[in-house]
């Protein structure tokens, strides 16, 4: 058991980006983790101003935590859904 709870923490950490088990097909996952820049404008409203952000991705096989940070407020995230698409875009929600 402890074998095991090794390997898959290994691999849920480090092993699922590694490009060889993506060209062996065993990984579809994309990497998304990083810091990005971001523009959010409301669907709310038709003439919504676009505001500037930052988001923090932090990722591993299992598990995604997003940080969204505005001029004026800041967001956590900690549900996600992420999937590709049969285009081979990532979809995050």
């Amino acid at each position: 058991m402890s074998m095991y709870g090794i390997l898959f923490g290994s691999f849920d950490r480090w092993a699922w980006r590694w490009n060889l088990l993506r060209k062996m097909g065993l990984v579809n996952t994309p990497c998304l983790a990083g810091n990005w820049k971001a523009e959010i404008k409301s669907s709310f409203e038709s003439r919504a101003i676009p505001i500037e952000a930052t988001v923090v991705i932090r990722q591993t096989w299992t598990h995604m935590e997003i940080v969204l940070s505005t001029a004026t407020s800041k967001s956590l995230s900690i549900v996600a859904s992420l999937a590709v698409a049969a285009s081979n875009l990532p979809v995050l929600s």
